[in-house]
């Protein structure tokens, strides 16, 4: 069988796709337990649920509320993107959805697509449910129409997930979806720089309970929320969905919560995180985009609090980096100084001394002091830990002596890279 009878026979399966008893779905009174609309599209009628939270609403110890950036650059950071500078809270859908599975394949359908956006004062939410299978076109249209008033999506996991999942529905029933390439802010990468190191799962409801302080009362685990679907299609009994929708509920509020707070975090990391492991996520995330100014302030923020001493090294080996890369010489220098007296990452330190004393300051007598000093810590390191493997870089720090000696000499002429 080639690609295009392949093709065909998935089309076939498709459409002779029978939907679960038709008359026992249309008992199940939907409207009359949710709330809902029927929402008319060109392809049939699609389920529709509306959800209006005052801003304001408290959700945890966070409120609803449509905030904007003091400056545009803190969305760039919290996005690891320049383009996110464009992002616009007031144009942009908080976005999350149910499914079938969690395989992307065009096997698994999404039953209920969830989005929430600010409109004046409040903060809309509308779950678009799909009632039975062969309903997904009038889904997908309902989806639609919403996702042309807008130009980003924000989401948990959504950029490899769910937006994916939803762009497969729309081309496996043959339809184009109207933000194709939305702007995209997955908060989960966000989440995952600033609070890894101090929670263990960085889930949205791990999230929730510990950073956002909000607690679920009696939801449905996630692993569950398929069944529940399959359920409904076989007996008609919409009761069970409601946890599954107030599951997803909770998810889209969580979203919007937390972008706020990100945003707070972000502008001022240390007003509003008081664990140093959570400011070492947030200054290694600003050293990594290379906004050194602002990583400096956090790593010394936490330097002057940290009690550990491997985290002391860690963060100050980070900061030493920092100074070196922002020209402030004097501070690195210092910095790499007190690292090789106090042990930590002596060794590395005793390379950027090195560097700095060669090839910065051609001092070559203080160069050859540094190194003469790596060298016995290396020998110290060799006894107390043999398992270590330091040939190379007691190799190195050989080659770096002889040539030191033969510049000291003018037997060679001096480089011009400081990164030798």
């Amino acid at each position: 069988m080639n690609i295009r009878d392949k093709l065909k026979y998935i089309d076939s399966i498709s459409n002779r796709q029978p939907s679960v008893n038709r008359k026992l779905r249309e008992k199940a009174d939907l409207a009359a337990i949710f709330h809902g609309d029927y929402v008319t599209t060109k392809s049939g009628e699609c389920f529709v649920i509306t959800h209006t939270f005052p801003v304001g609403t408290s959700h945890g110890r966070i409120h609803l509320q449509a905030k904007e950036p003091n400056n545009q650059k803190v969305l760039e950071w919290i996005g690891k993107q320049s383009n996110m500078r464009k992002l616009d809270v007031n144009r942009a859908l908080f976005f999350d959805t149910e499914t079938t599975g969690l395989s992307s394949g065009t096997g698994t359908h999404i039953f209920l697509a969830g989005f929430g956006y600010f409109a004046e004062d409040n903060y809309i939410i509308k779950q678009y449910f799909l009632r039975d299978y062969d309903e997904e076109k009038p889904f997908l249209e309902a989806i639609e129409q919403l996702l042309q008033g807008f130009d980003a999506i924000i989401s948990y996991n959504g950029k490899s997930y769910d937006w994916p999942m939803l762009q497969t529905r729309y081309i496996f029933n043959k339809m184009t979806c109207a933000l194709e390439r939305p702007l995209h802010l997955d908060l989960l990468h966000t989440a995952r720089r600033i609070w890894k190191r101090r929670l263990q799962d960085c889930s949205l409801q791990s999230v929730e309970s510990h950073i956002l302080d909000f607690h679920r009362q009696h939801d449905i685990p996630g692993a569950l929320i398929p069944q529940v679907y399959f359920q409904y299609l076989r007996d008609q009994n919409a009761e069970p969905l409601q946890q599954v929708f107030q599951h997803n509920v909770w998810d889209i509020v969580s979203l919007a919560v937390l972008y706020n707070y990100v945003l707070d975090v972000y502008s001022e990391p240390i007003r509003h995180l008081t664990d140093v492991d959570d400011l070492h996520g947030i200054a290694h995330s600003m050293d990594n985009q290379k906004v050194f100014d602002q990583a400096i302030v956090i790593y010394e923020n936490i330097l002057n609090r940290t009690n550990k001493q491997n985290h002391w090294h860690e963060v100050a080996w980070k900061l030493s980096l920092c100074y070196k890369r922002s020209g402030n010489w004097d501070a690195a220098v210092t910095l790499w100084e007190s690292i090789s007296r106090k042990g930590g990452n002596q060794l590395e330190s005793y390379v950027e001394l090195a560097k700095y004393y060669e090839h910065r300051e051609r001092n070559y007598e203080q160069a050859e002091s540094v190194i003469k000093r790596a060298q016995e810590s290396v020998s110290v390191l060799e006894q107390l830990r043999p398992w270590l493997q330091l040939t190379d870089f007691w190799n190195e720090m050989t080659y770096r002596l002889t040539r030191i000696r033969n510049k000291a000499a003018g037997l060679i002429a001096e480089d011009e890279s400081f990164e030798s």
